[in-house]
């Protein structure tokens, strides 16, 4: 059963996440860190916010086994920007135990019914591109990248020999 979360809910909740950042951490290893610290404070704010839900998975036990953490967010005010109202689907985390079961499947779902109850015109979601089961479930869901971030670390200066810089089609 999908519910919103209650700050009743905030200890497993956080349990979730400190493993999704382990998991993350051996995938991203240069830009995630496990999470050590209790940060309750953080989902509590979200929880406690009128445009922002924590939905949560509530398997027959009462276990809390997933969650999504969704925001109502707008574009950038930029006369370059098309304006949107959209849903930022900022985590969204099942319990290893409870994977292939079809609670992604779920909670995806519980952000779209959230999303348009909210009035928003699309969902919109990061992932890492190590991360290929949560690519395959958002694939399946119809998600498709809008945009691609690129980084690249800068040069040392023994490296600067090697420095590649330009545009494309220099």
């Amino acid at each position: 059963m999908i519910r919103p979360a209650t700050l009743v809910d905030l200890s497993p909740i956080v349990g979730l996440y400190q493993h999704l950042t382990r998991e993350m951490a051996v995938l991203a290893p240069t830009i995630i860190q496990p999470l050590a610290a209790d940060n309750r404070d953080y989902f509590a704010r979200y929880i406690m916010e009128d445009l922002a839900d924590v939905l949560i998975n509530v398997d027959e036990a009462q276990n809390i086994n997933g969650f999504a953490l969704v925001v109502a967010a707008k574009t950038e005010a930029a006369p370059e920007v098309v304006a949107h109202d959209f849903a930022y689907l900022i985590d969204l985390v099942v319990a290893p135990t409870a994977r292939h079961q079809g609670i992604g499947s779920a909670l995806l779902g519980a952000v779209d019914a959230w999303s348009l109850a909210h009035q928003l015109e699309y969902v919109q979601l990061n992932v890492l591109p190590q991360n290929t089961d949560a690519i395959q479930l958002y694939e399946k869901w119809g998600y498709q990248a809008a945009q691609i971030t690129m980084t690249r670390p800068l040069a040392t200066p023994t490296d600067r020999g090697n420095d590649h810089t330009g545009s494309a089609g220099d």
